[in-house]
């Protein structure tokens, strides 16, 4: 990974947007390319709240209709799932 982001690296935690603009900045990302990938609602939420698309995944404990719900782009049922979003070649 090259970047990391804890709740010791921000001063506002999820749902808040900082935690993924602060990756985004250290990645040096557009964020009209990125996706924050999660399976909580904290996750979907800091990612539109960030103005970013946002992934839920499917084996989430919270079900995927409650990621849908809260604003998740895409859910995807395996991590392989992420290739079509990104528009790679299923491998």
């Amino acid at each position: 990974m090259d970047a990391v982001v804890t709740i010791d690296d921000v001063t506002k935690a999820k749902p808040d947007p900082e935690p993924v603009l602060k990756a985004i900045s250290e990645l040096k990302a557009d964020p009209a390319k990125t996706l924050m990938v999660g399976d909580s609602t904290m996750d979907i939420q800091s990612g539109v709240n960030a103005g970013v698309d946002t992934v839920g995944v499917a084996w989430s404990l919270k079900g995927e209709h409650i990621l849908k719900e809260t604003g998740a782009k895409y859910i995807i049922h395996r991590m392989q799932d992420l290739y079509s979003i990104v528009g790679m070649e299923s491998r």
